[in-house]
């Protein structure tokens, strides 16, 4: 399945919102440097009937973002950690 470059802007556009405004509306809490869990993200995303955001779009969003608005840490090359690099901390 493809996705298209409007679904991958509207969930890069949710992503930064939900980690810079309001992480606790969907019941993840940042660390101390603005680090989200991916999977506490994505679980909290889909409990809050938000858009379907699951670690593939996260991957294209990652590819294919121009802004680098968003930032995120690997292990063992699987997606750990995301924050939006404009927070406040």
């Amino acid at each position: 399945m493809t996705m298209n470059s409007k679904k991958i802007n509207e969930a890069s556009k949710l992503l930064s919102y939900v980690l810079r405004h309001k992480p606790h509306s969907i019941g993840i809490e940042l660390d101390s440097d603005g680090w989200a869990d991916i999977d506490q993200l994505i679980t909290g995303l889909a409990n809050d009937d938000r858009r379907n955001i699951n670690r593939e779009m996260i991957l294209a969003i990652l590819t294919s973002s121009e802004k680098n608005a968003l930032q995120f840490l690997a292990m063992d090359n699987i997606l750990e950690r995301c924050r939006d690099t404009q927070v406040k901390m």
